[in-house]
């Protein structure tokens, strides 16, 4: 009878841990009461929230990059008006396409120089640099001609005064 009355308490109290452990720990109460972890609605929440960060974020990014842009852009113009406003013009390329304008005053912004785009006509013209009078332009031709970047028919422009 002890033997019995033993047999039958062990199993008591396995069946007791077994539905606490295996009961208990799939149960939503016991996870978020006793052992603290999120709920299902929780993690659905804080799911939710992390999306629309992401989605705020890339907002936040695409704006950025497209201010970044703008003034780029409004600080390569303010760059180029002083030139522009200068009457002679060292041309290195002219142009129908805008890939080779863009090639040029690529090449010539990576030697440092500020180059600024001339409108004539159907063509668009890449100046490398702008100067006041007509002897300075035409002294400097000859060190732009002897660059390796510079193409060989390089001229200078004379921009008509309104």
């Amino acid at each position: 009878m002890k033997k019995t009355l033993m047999a039958f308490s062990v199993t008591v109290v396995l069946s007791i841990t077994l539905f606490c452990v295996v009961g208990l720990s799939s149960c939503e109460w016991f996870n978020t009461s006793v052992l603290g972890k999120p709920g299902k609605a929780e993690l659905a929440e804080r799911e939710r929230q992390d999306k629309e960060k992401i989605r705020l974020l890339d907002s936040m990014r695409t704006a950025a990059a497209e201010k970044l842009a703008e003034l780029q852009e409004r600080d390569n113009k303010s760059q180029s008006v002083a030139e522009v406003d200068k009457q002679y013009h060292i041309i290195v390329g002219s142009y129908e396409e805008q890939e080779n304008v863009d090639r040029m005053f690529n090449t010539f912004k990576s030697h440092g120089y500020s180059p600024t785009i001339i409108r004539m006509g159907d063509l668009t013209c890449v100046s490398a640099k702008s100067y006041d009078t007509l002897a300075e332009a035409e002294r400097e031709l000859e060190n732009f001609l002897d660059l390796d970047y510079c193409p060989e028919d390089a001229w200078v422009y004379r921009k008509p005064k309104f």
